[in-house]
């Protein structure tokens, strides 16, 4: 008896794939889940170190003799912050943090402070303490690590990237009795933390202080202060799903 018509075995057709069923469909899959591995392999290598800066919640505010410096027989405006850091990426993929430095805008005018000590500060007493536990320098930021320390930011010869012109139109130093006058006209002051990371972007991060009447009576009675300072959240995109999905800030 004469066989039949054979009949083919179906078929999906991906673009210029064409793919049986009942054969091919399990190295599809295994195909699609190979080239996902090796994507996200190629993207970490290109993407090297991936360090994250996060915005301290106070800021500490005081003279020059309050934290135990002297400058050339001035007073000045000092700047201690906590600055916490996070390296994702994988291992192998480490940082090494060239310098850190403190950007703040005050009545229409910005300054620029460098990292001068890692110090401990407290407040005994109602008096505001400051212990350095070591000059501030260059550090390494391993893959998958995290690194916090208080840093003391003072009046110093700032060296700016060729392509930071914002960096280069900033001022150097701001003196006591200015810095409070200013605060008293507009009590808002912008703070920006940042670091210059070897071989990639600098990274920072922008929080705002609100001075009060309490910050003015204590810098005109004790010399110091330490308002709160609010973060403001970063408008990009990729910021914004790391600090999500990587970090759980929002």
């Amino acid at each position: 008896m004469p066989e039949g018509p054979s009949q083919s075995e179906p078929t999906w057709r991906l673009g210029p794939l064409q793919v049986k069923r009942t054969t091919d469909v399990l190295a599809l899959v295994a195909f699609i889940l190979s080239s996902i591995g090796l994507l996200a392999q190629l993207r970490d290598y290109f993407r090297g170190p991936s360090v994250v800066l996060f915005a301290t919640e106070q800021v500490d505010i005081a003279s020059t003799p309050t934290w135990n410096q002297f400058f050339r027989g001035q007073n000045f405006v000092l700047f201690g912050a906590v600055l916490s850091y996070v390296n994702s990426a994988p291992t192998g993929y480490n940082a090494a943090v060239r310098h850190e430095w403190l950007r703040f805008v005050i009545d229409g005018n910005e300054y620029q402070y460098a990292a001068h000590d890692y110090v401990d500060t407290q407040v005994v007493g109602g008096k505001f303490k400051s212990e350095k536990k070591g000059d501030a320098g260059p550090f390494a930021l391993m893959a998958g690590s995290a690194v916090t320390h208080e840093v003391l930011f003072l009046p110093r010869a700032v060296v700016c990237a060729n392509n930071d012109e914002k960096c280069k139109k900033t001022r150097t130093e701001l003196k006591w009795d200015d810095f409070k006058m200013a605060v008293q006209k507009n009590p808002e002051v912008r703070i920006t933390m940042g670091a210059d990371i070897y071989g990639i972007n600098p990274v920072s991060v922008t929080c705002t202080l609100t001075i009060g009447k309490k910050d003015l009576d204590t810098f005109e009675a004790d010399n110091w202060s330490s308002p709160d300072c609010h973060e403001t959240m970063s408008t990009d995109f990729w910021n914004i799903y790391e600090a999500y999905y990587v970090y759980g800030a929002y």
